[in-house]
């Protein structure tokens, strides 16, 4: 597919929390899945402090790095482009994630030093993370609801949840310039609060990619492959990748959220396709984004 210099905007689903036990939430919600697979979600309960605390944290973690310009680092997403368009620079842009995983039980995760202005960061993370894992929580029944089977669904798969919160940097650059390359997400949902810089583009209907609409302070929902699967693809996981805006450095903040490792994921009944009709999947390690090393596997085919 092409880089299309001149993206348009988009305009996604914009979900309010407040009403999420009211009949249409559920069915709001299933037609942004099935349409794109995203949507913001306002009055979403996280404190707008708190969300300001790991942005701030996020850009005081990579302050260092943004005084060096560092060798670009390998990306193994796809990336097509014309071979005429000079104002755009379709290698990595260098972005820097520091990655914290959930749960922890080997106390494998490295936490920075709490000191020159990441006080409390360790804290202040795990804090953010069970917040944004409440909300999904919460978010379960509903999606349920919209796919017309009983609200304790996917109950047992979240018994026990895997969880990869990213701090993300794009430092500045003087042209456009690509980010993190088109990818899909690995896991059930990807909470991206949000900020008010551009950069995350969408491949959507008729065949092209788009801008969504900036929110800040809403939370952007999205579905992963593992969420695709059990739909059947009834809710996609979409492409997705994020471009360098010239002239701003852009900090972004995802979660990946996901069942228990080792949960078998299979079509829900009614959701089974000819092509892919009972098949089921194994999210092997876990859940994640672009760079996880979760394995979808097929475990059983009829």
């Amino acid at each position: 597919m092409e880089l299309d210099l001149a993206v348009e905007q988009c305009c996604l689903p914009v979900l309010d929390f407040d009403d999420c036990s009211d009949e249409a939430f559920a069915g709001k919600l299933g037609s942004a899945l099935e349409q794109s697979g995203f949507f913001y979600l306002q009055n979403h309960g996280i404190p707008k402090e708190m969300i300001e605390g790991v942005f701030r944290y996020t850009e005081i973690f990579h302050s260092s790095s943004l005084h060096t310009d560092p060798a670009p680092s390998s990306d193994k997403q796809s990336v097509s482009s014309t071979e005429d368009e000079e104002d755009f620079d379709e290698q990595p842009g260098n972005a820097m994630a520091f990655q914290i995983n959930f749960p922890d039980g080997q106390e494998l995760n490295r936490w920075p030093e709490e000191k020159f202005g990441m006080e409390c960061f360790r804290e202040h993370i795990q804090a953010y993370v069970a917040l944004i894992d409440d909300l999904g929580r919460r978010l379960l029944p509903v999606a349920a609801k919209a796919l017309n089977a009983p609200a304790n669904l996917f109950e047992v798969a979240f018994r026990e949840v895997v969880m990869s919160q990213s701090l993300t940097c794009y430092p500045k650059r003087a042209k456009r310039q690509m980010g993190l390359g088109e990818h899909r997400d690995d896991g059930f949902f990807t909470f991206i609060a949000q900020s008010d810089k551009p950069g995350l583009e969408l491949w959507l209907k008729p065949g092209k990619w788009f801008r969504p609409q900036l929110m800040p302070g809403a939370i952007l929902v999205n579905s992963g492959d593992a969420l695709s699967r059990w739909t059947n693809g009834r809710w996609p996981s979409t492409l997705h990748r994020v471009v360098n805006v010239p002239g701003q450095t852009r900090f972004a903040i995802p979660l990946f959220w996901g069942p228990k490792p080792g949960f078998v994921v299979q079509p829900l009944v009614g959701t089974e396709s000819e092509r892919s009709r009972k098949r089921a999947f194994s999210l092997a390690l876990g859940c994640g984004g672009p760079d996880s090393r979760v394995a979808l596997q097929k475990t059983s085919t009829c």
